[in-house]
């Protein structure tokens, strides 16, 4: 700002010498060519001769003598580093040499600084200035513009002209003026005289030698490139008329003075106070208030920003300290208390910036070029160079300066803004933005001068930051690492007993040549191990073995496919999505957490009491943080270590850790520790010539159970073939009828004709006919009813009688007593029959309770067929490990897929149930998703609701 003043000035004071001394020169001529008699001398070196007859030059200054009217076109050009200033004048003249009051200005004024113009018109009157600009219409005194300039050097500023503009050479000068001769051009004459060894005046004439205007070399002046140059039209001078300003209609300019001296009164003391209030409503709703306090001490270089942000609509409140005192920059939000020293934070700076090539930037400025594609820059560009597209009106009082802005030139809809400076003579007030409209959201600004209010920051209670600035070094090192070592380490500790699990391992990865390998080993609370084996030959193939038996391969397509399912589902949430997972997104949607982002109010995610204690230290970093979000009464304490004297930076980073967060009687910690890659372990990675399942197809069978899902009626109609070594019972009919009802799952099962072999059947006769099984499931109870009709023989007669046989087992139990629930209670099938294999008995359990679930698929493959009904996939189980009992054999799974509709239509089924039975099925899909009641099945299960679990019920 000092600068501008100085040059407006120097500018000024340019154009008033230099045409002054010329004036002088012209009016001595004057005065000379009027009064001195012909042939008389004067030998003064301060006259111009008087000759007989005129030269070129004396007609010029003659004509510059009786300009009375003239048209006027020029400006002033000043250059000063990278910055350019044009003032253009256009307008009409009117000169009055015998009384300079009368002198008459109108035109327009367009004031260019770099690129960034403003435009008015301007009419000079009896001494006064009166400017229109755009709806705004001001006036000013001259007396009160040098009054202002006289104050000027109170302020600090140097006007002083420079020595060669305030000591001419009169004489030399005159005697230029009396000697110039004409340089012809095209359309008139040049004339030209030094005012001094820098700065040339050349007059213009017509060819006549009539005064057409001035113009100045480019001359320098202290960093300063000055140019004036004005054109003076006489020829149409008798059309020039003037107008006298509507004076009642314009606003004295004065009072702007006053803020310009209170407003240096104000921020020339050396302590100040200064209050920041920023006001948002929404929706003509209170939303969001900061109040803040701005003291500053520059003789101690302290600065102070201490203020709350108010979320009114969520009634809370955040409060801040920001401070700069002692070298240290301070932080203080909500009780966080950080600082860090200055001469830190520009090596930092210095540090980042150099690390930020020719190569980063080239890439941003390309990332933005392509953003801004579609975006009208020359448009946006013409509307910002002229001033007058957003400042629409200024209106100035005795305690206001209010500046009216709209920046729909910009594309920007905000409204009319005022940008209000209150003040008087005595002091300022402050500044104010009021009605600024964006997308709803209305701004009020306001910054106000307070007494100042001295301060100080107490270092001890501030956690130094500084030890951690070598994790910036190490991030930007480890970001470059091709080769490292992650070793995990994790524990649940249930406080209620010894059943704790335990996880250990690692993984390392070669970015550059794309592999990666390591296990993992999980000690469950049963103290069983499972060990996983992890080795990823490349980005598209990876391949794993889990306790030594199962052994699977996977491409990076696999998680992709499965992501993108996630993605659909939970971007296209479907009716029955929500009946599946309705409620437990309706517990998730009432956590805090949630809430906080459901609402938009993320505010509550920093709100006082989230940060329970923050530490540094040479060696790590400590942050506690409250579980309360995640609705726990629980804190999680995070932890990043490092060895700041490490010898390079990619071993500064040594680990990051979780601990102590507790949750439903447990107690959680996790470690991960940053390693460098170990080649010694090359042996022990997995070998790629073994014989893995290959999994990728899970992806493919997810989808397909997916879109079968979405469904929630089931019905299956199949057939059932049983071998009982020379028995065959083949093409049993099966209806099997599914309900989803929001996850809880309902079956009704039903073989109208169970076949009758007298030597297997067990009854109240060998005689019998008319059996029927149903089978439900509903609450984690299985319910079989088995109806048939035995024929009664008295002596030689008999009639047949109804017999039925009931049980309502919970899950468990029947798992553990399959073969009698299936073969004898369902089926009919006599003990005896059942039991005649030895072994059943002996080893229908095993010792080892526990599941090793890497035997339990024995096989799985997928067979893609281009016909519609031959693809399947097919699944081997050991049901042997997954019930832990011999009773039950390997489960063949067949699951066929409709390529047409996308979803899953049927399953074969088959597995030996001991050593007599055989058993395969075959279910078909024939009405996906068509309704159907089960009211047989809700009869039946109220009528036996009072059973007893796990009794056999006969009625006959």
């Amino acid at each position: 700002m000092k600068s501008i003043y100085k040059q407006i000035m120097l500018w000024a004071g340019t154009l008033t010498l230099s045409t002054g001394v010329a004036f002088a020169a012209f009016f001595d001529y004057s005065s000379l060519n009027k009064n001195s008699n012909p042939g008389s001398g004067n030998d003064s070196n301060n006259t111009i001769t008087n000759p007989v007859v005129e030269t070129p030059s004396q007609k010029l200054l003659a004509s510059i003598m009786d300009i009375n009217k003239a048209s006027i076109d020029g400006g002033i050009s000043i250059k000063q580093d990278n910055s350019e200033i044009n003032l253009d004048v256009d307008g009409a003249l009117l000169l009055d040499i015998n009384n300079l009051d009368n002198i008459r200005f109108e035109g327009d004024l367009v004031a260019d600084i770099n690129g960034i113009n403003a435009k008015g018109k301007i009419n000079y009157f009896e001494n006064k200035i009166y400017f229109d600009y755009e709806n705004s219409k001001l006036s000013l005194k001259t007396d009160s513009i040098l009054d202002f300039v006289e104050m000027i050097p109170n302020y600090g500023f140097d006007l002083a002209l420079p020595s060669e503009l305030t000591n001419f050479d009169l004489n030399a000068i005159v005697n230029q003026i009396n000697s110039m001769e004409p340089e012809e051009v095209s359309g008139g004459y040049m004339f030209r005289f030094d005012l001094t060894d820098t700065i040339e005046i050349v007059l213009k004439s017509d060819k006549e030698y009539n005064f057409t205007g001035f113009r100045t070399n480019n001359f320098y002046f202290k960093d300063t490139y000055i140019n004036l140059d004005f054109d003076i039209d006489e020829k149409n001078s008798d059309t020039i008329t003037f107008i006298d300003p509507n004076i009642g209609q314009y606003q004295a300019f004065e009072p702007a003075f006053d803020l310009v001296n209170v407003l240096y009164n104000s921020f020339n003391k050396s302590q100040n106070t200064l209050n920041l209030s920023i006001n948002i409503d929404n929706l003509d709703k209170a939303y969001l208030n900061l109040d803040a306090d701005i003291s500053f001490d520059s003789s101690l270089s302290k600065v102070e920003l201490n203020g709350t942000v108010n979320e009114v609509n969520f009634d809370r409140s955040h409060k801040f300290l920001l401070g700069a005192q002692d070298s240290n920059l301070f932080v203080n939000y909500n009780n966080l208390k950080l600082s860090i020293e200055n001469q830190n934070i520009y090596m930092l700076l210095n540090y980042l910036l150099g690390k930020v090539g020719d190569a980063y930037l080239t890439d941003g400025l390309n990332s933005i070029t392509g953003l801004l594609e579609d975006f009208d820059i020359e448009g946006l560009m013409n509307n910002l160079t002229s001033v007058n597209n957003l400042i629409k009106d200024i209106k100035v009082s005795e305690e206001s300066l209010d500046i009216y802005l709209n920046f729909d030139s910009l594309g920007l809809e905000a409204g009319d803004i005022i940008l209000n400076f209150a003040f008087n003579k005595e002091e300022f007030k402050g500044i104010n933005i009021v009605d600024l409209n964006i997308g709803g959201y209305l701004f009020d600004f306001s910054l106000k001068v307070k007494p100042y209010e001295d301060f100080n920051f107490n270092k001890e209670e501030y956690v130094a930051i500084d030890p951690a600035l070598c994790l910036v070094d190490s991030v930007l090192a480890l970001s470059n690492e091709q080769r490292f070592r992650l070793d995990f380490d994790a524990s649940i500790d249930d406080k209620a007993s010894e059943n704790d699990i335990s996880i250990n391992g690692g993984l390392q990865f070669d970015i550059e040549k794309e592999y990666g390998y390591g296990e993992l080993d999980l000690t469950d609370a049963s103290k069983n191990n499972h060990n996983i084996k992890v080795d990823m030959r490349s980005y598209d193939e990876i391949i794993f073995k889990y306790n030594e038996n199962l052994k699977g391969r996977f491409s990076s397509s696999f998680f992709t496919d499965v992501f993108s399912m996630v993605q659909e589902i939970l971007n296209n949430k479907d009716d029955h999505f929500y009946e599946l997972f309705g409620d437990m997104l309706n517990d998730l949607s009432t956590l805090p957490l949630m809430e906080a982002i459901n609402n938009k109010d993320y505010g509550k995610l920093f709100e006082i009491g989230l940060i329970d204690s923050f530490n540094v230290t040479n060696n790590k970093i400590e942050l506690v943080l409250s579980a309360g979000l995640l609705g726990i009464d629980s804190t999680i304490k995070l932890e990043l270590g490092y060895d700041s004297e490490a010898s390079s930076a990619k071993g500064i980073l040594k680990y990051f850790k979780v601990s102590d967060f507790e949750y439903d009687g447990n107690v959680y910690n996790f470690q991960v520790n940053l390693t460098s890659f170990d080649d010694s372990l090359e042996d022990t990675r997995l070998h790629p010539g073994d014989n893995y399942i290959e999994f990728d197809s899970l992806a493919v069978l997810l989808q397909l159970g997916i879109n079968t899902s979405r469904y929630n009626h089931y019905h299956f109609n199949g057939t059932v073939n049983l071998n009982l070594g020379k028995w065959n019972l083949t093409e049993i009919p099966l209806d099997l009828k599914v309900y989803n009802d929001k996850g809880n799952v309902s079956v009704d099962a039903e073989i109208s004709e169970v076949p009758i072999v007298p030597i297997l059947s067990t009854g109240k006769s060998l005689s019998l006919r008319n059996r029927s099984l149903r089978v439900y499931y509903k609450d984690g109870y299985i319910y079989i009813n088995r109806k048939e009709e035995f024929y009664d023989a008295i002596l030689f007669w008999g009639k047949w009688k109804p017999y039925e046989v009931y049980v309502k087992a919970d899950i468990n139990t029947f798992l553990d007593n399959i073969v009698y629930y299936l073969c004898n209670v369902g089926l009919g099938f006599s003990e005896s029959i059942i039991s005649q294999d030895s072994s059943t008995s002996d080893d229908s359990n095993s010792d080892d309770s526990t599941i090793h679930f890497e035997n339990i698929i024995k096989s799985y493959e997928y067979k893609d067929s281009a016909e519609n009904e031959n693809s399947y996939f097919a699944l081997t189980i050991n049901t042997e490990e997954l019930l832990k009992t011999s009773v039950l054999g390997d489960v063949n799974l067949k699951v066929n897929v409709n390529k047409a509709t996308q979803t899953l239509y049927g399953i074969d089924l088959g597995f030996k149930l001991v050593s007599i039975l055989d058993a395969n099925a075959s279910f078909v899909l024939v009405d996906l998703g068509k309704e159907f009641n089960l009211d047989s099945m809700n009869d039946y299960l109220a009528n036996h609701k009072g059973d007893t679990d796990n009794q056999l019920y006969e009625v006959y």
